[in-house]
């Protein structure tokens, strides 16, 4: 029983080894606010979604980091880094009338897109939060101003 055991999960280490080896490319998706059970659900019409899961892999659940805000959440996962340590606590700076996290610049620990640059890989980000950085190799970064869709005022007279 115990060789057979062995042997078995010798295969499989033998396989994800070689299949890690192939893999080429890896996309990492958020939908902000987005709980796994609107894709695991058969009830919820997310047919590319469920495409992307049963050829890839997903999360069954998430912890998010404290306190768990868009931008606080999004930095851990391309760090690996509780706000505490990427100086990323709150969706926007600390005393900002406006402005928010959108630069890379403000975490202080290396990011996924950084290291990967590092070692000669391409990377790719599309609306990812704290992402406005040279070191991305394809980049539509989540950036707006405030001035320029600002809502007029219902109340002004």
């Amino acid at each position: 029983m115990i060789k057979k055991t062995f042997l078995v999960l010798a295969a499989l280490l033998y396989f994800s080894i070689v299949k890690a080896q192939k893999t080429s490319h890896v996309i990492v998706m958020s939908i902000d606010g987005f709980r796994p059970e609107m894709y695991q659900n058969t009830s919820w019409q997310t047919p590319n979604l469920k495409a992307l899961m049963n050829q890839g892999t997903y999360a069954n659940h998430m912890l998010s980091v404290f306190p768990s805000y868009t931008y606080p959440t999004h930095t851990a996962m391309v760090t690996g880094a509780f706000p505490a340590r990427s100086g990323i606590y709150y969706n926007q700076p600390v005393g900002s009338k406006g402005d928010w996290h959108w630069f890379t610049s403000a975490i202080k620990v290396p990011t996924l897109w950084q290291v990967l640059k590092k070692s000669g890989k391409t990377t790719s980000a599309v609306e990812w939060p704290v992402s406005v950085d040279k070191d991305i190799t394809y980049n539509v970064p989540e950036i707006w101003s405030d001035k320029v869709f600002r809502l007029p005022n219902l109340c002004d007279p």
